[in-house]
C-alpha cells in the first residue's frame, strides 16, 4: 500500500517540477516596460508632485497687475519705466494684447516707429475682431506716418485701417491728422487737404501743424519756380517723356534689365528726331535702349514725347515690363478669376489682361465706381505710387 502511495508521490512531484521548468508565454497585448523606462516614469511623477505649475489664470492676474502698473507709469510720463514694465509682461505672457499696445505707445512716445510697427504686426491677427480693434488700428496709422517708402499695397492697409479705426475715433483730431500725413506722402494732395482741414475745423495741438500743411500744398500747387520733380505728383495727366523719367529714375529700368534678363543692352539708342532739344532727353534715351513696344518710335523716327498716356496705356507697359522681367509671374495668372471685378473692361479689348494683372497685384486701383476708366488720364501721382508698388513686387518676386 505504501509502495502505491510512494509511487504516486513521485508522480505529482515530477509532474510539478516540469510546470515551472517549462517557460511561461507572453502575453502579445502585455508591452514590457524596459526596466530604466519604469524607473524615469516614476521619478518624473514624483518631480511633478514636488514642484506644482503656475496656472494659467495665476499668470494672468500677475501679468494684469503688471499692465496696470506700467499703464500709471506711462500716464506720468516715465515712458522708458513703462517701456521695461510691458516688456515685463510679455516675457512671462507673450499673448498679452494691453502689454503689446502699452509698449507700442511707449516706443511712439520715443519715436521708435519701426519698433511700434513690429511689436504691432505681432497681434494684428488677434486684435483685428476684438474690443482692442479701433485702438490697434489707430497705433497702426500713426507708427506708418515715419515710413517713406510707400507703396500701393502699405496705402491699401493704411485705408483699411482707417475705417477701424473712425467708429471710435471720429471725433479725434489726431486721426485725421496722421491721414493727412500719409496722403501728403503719397501725393494724394487733395485728400491730404481735406483730413487737414478736419483737424484745423476740430482744433486741439495740431491745428496750426495742419493749417500749415495746407499753405505748403497749396504753394506747391502754385509754384511756378518748382523743379520738375516737385511738379511731377501734381501733373494731371503724364506724358510719355514724364514716364520715361519715372522710369529712369524710380524704377531704375536699366540697372533693373540687365540684372534680371539675358538681352545685351549696349548704349545704341535708336535716333529720335524730335528729341534734341528736350529737357528730358536723356531719360528718353535710355528707356529707348530697352525697346519697349509701348514706348518706342513711331514708323517716322519720331518719339512724340509730349504724347499724353491714358490709363490702359500705362497699364500695358507696365505688363510689357514685368513680362521682360520675369514671365513666370504671369503664367500663372488667370484673368477668368478677376474678369467680374471692373465694370468697363472686357476680355475682348487688347488691354484687358494688362488691367486685370495689374488692379489684382494693386499696381493700379480701379476708381472709387468699380470703374477703371481705361481711356482717362493717368496721373503723376499715381504713375509715381504704381511704379513703387511695382519695384517692391520685384523685390518680393526675386527673394
Amino acid at each position: 500500500m505504501w509502495c502505491k502511495n510512494l509511487t504516486l508521490l513521485l508522480v505529482l512531484l515530477f509532474a510539478g517540477c516540469g510546470h515551472y521548468l517549462i517557460e511561461p508565454q507572453q502575453d502579445p497585448q502585455k508591452e514590457i516596460l524596459p526596466q530604466k523606462t519604469i524607473i524615469e516614469e516614476k521619478t518624473k511623477k514624483v518631480i511633478q508632485k514636488k514642484v506644482p505649475q503656475k496656472t494659467v489664470d495665476n499668470v494672468h492676474q500677475q501679468a494684469k497687475t503688471m499692465v496696470q502698473t506700467a499703464d500709471t507709469l506711462f500716464f506720468e510720463g516715465k515712458y522708458h519705466l513703462a517701456c521695461a514694465e510691458y516688456a515685463a509682461t510679455l516675457r512671462i505672457d507673450p499673448d498679452n494684447i494691453p502689454a503689446t499696445i502699452g509698449l507700442s505707445k511707449c516706443y511712439l512716445k520715443e519715436n521708435k516707429h519701426d519698433q511700434a510697427i513690429s511689436v504691432l504686426k505681432s497681434i494684428e491677427n488677434k486684435t483685428r475682431y476684438s474690443r482692442y480693434a479701433p485702438e490697434y488700428f489707430f497705433l497702426y496709422i500713426q507708427a506708418n506716418t515715419a515710413q517713406t517708402n510707400w507703396d500701393n499695397i502699405k496705402l491699401k492697409k493704411i485705408e483699411n485701417a482707417y475705417y477701424y479705426a473712425l467708429p471710435a475715433y471720429k471725433k479725434q483730431p489726431d486721426l485725421y491728422y496722421y491721414m493727412g500725413l500719409i496722403y501728403k506722402a503719397v501725393y494724394k494732395y487733395n485728400r491730404a487737404k481735406t483730413f487737414f482741414s478736419k483737424v484745423v475745423s476740430y482744433g486741439g495741438s495740431y491745428k496750426e501743424s495742419a493749417y500749415e500743411i495746407i499753405c505748403q500744398i497749396k504753394e506747391l500747387e502754385q509754384c511756378d519756380l518748382c523743379g520738375y520733380q516737385e511738379k511731377l505728383p501734381l501733373i494731371p495727366q503724364i506724358s510719355r517723356a514724364d514716364l520715361c523719367y519715372i522710369l529712369h529714375h524710380d524704377l531704375d529700368i536699366h540697372e533693373l534689365f540687365q540684372k534680371n534678363t539675358y538681352y545685351d543692352f549696349k548704349p545704341q539708342p535708336q535716333k529720335a528726331m524730335d528729341i534734341k532739344s528736350h529737357s528730358l532727353k536723356q531719360e528718353i534715351e535710355a528707356v529707348l535702349i530697352i525697346k519697349l513696344l509701348g514706348l518706342s518710335l513711331f514708323p517716322n523716327n519720331s518719339f512724340e514725347p509730349e504724347m499724353p498716356l491714358t490709363r490702359a496705356d500705362f497699364a500695358q507697359i507696365i505688363f510689357e515690363i514685368i513680362n521682360r522681367i520675369n514671365p513666370q509671374a504671369l503664367n500663372s495668372f488667370h484673368p477668368e478669376k478677376y474678369s467680374g471685378g471692373i465694370a468697363d473692361v472686357h476680355p475682348s479689348q487688347h488691354f484687358f489682361r494688362a488691367i486685370l494683372y495689374c488692379t489684382s497685384q494693386f499696381i493700379m486701383f480701379p476708381l472709387e465706381t468699380g470703374e477703371f476708366d481705361p481711356y482717362g488720364p493717368i496721373s503723376g501721382a499715381d504713375a509715381l505710387m504704381s511704379i513703387r508698388t511695382l519695384k517692391q513686387l520685384f523685390v518680393q518676386q526675386f527673394k
